[in-house]
Parts: structure tokens; sequence; C-alpha cells
């Protein structure tokens, strides 16, 4: 893709876990896209966190809360575009 291309991306949302053992996968995803360009890169830890979010615990829900503020900023971002 082309410098312009990587500029329209839409924005991102990275979540890793503080103990996963793919946390460096998900850090290097976000440094990649950055690097490119993409305008909104933000990148969220749970600290203390593995790989598997229990239903009922305080990190998904602290993970549903940011997804969906970050889906709301993405659809007010977009609809002020159209």
């Amino acid at each position: 893709m082309s410098a312009g291309e990587w500029a329209r991306f839409p924005s991102v949302l990275v979540f890793v876990a503080g103990l996963d053992f793919l946390k460096e996968r998900g850090l290097s995803y976000a440094e990649f896209m950055r690097e490119r360009g993409v305008r909104d890169v933000e990148l969220v830890e749970a600290e203390g966190g593995g790989h598997v979010y229990h239903p009922e615990s305080e990190a998904t829900r602290m993970l549903q809360k940011q997804m969906c503020e970050f889906m709301a900023a993405f659809d007010a971002q977009e609809r002020r575009l159209v």
C-alpha cells in the first residue's frame, strides 16, 4: 500500500494482556501500523491478564467499555467525513 493509503486506513485499537504469550505480537502489530502512518493507533494493555478473558472479570468489563467507546468515536468520525 502507498503512504496515502496507509494514512486513510481506519482507526485501529489493539488489546494485549500483560501475561499473554502473544503480547509481543500485539505490540509489534500496533508499532507496524504506526510506522506505516495509520493516523490513529491505540494500544490498551490489561496488566497482569492472561491470554483468556473470563466473561465476569474486571478486565473483560474494561475491554468491553473501551471497545464501545472506540467504536462510538470511530462511528462519529466516519459520519463527519460523509
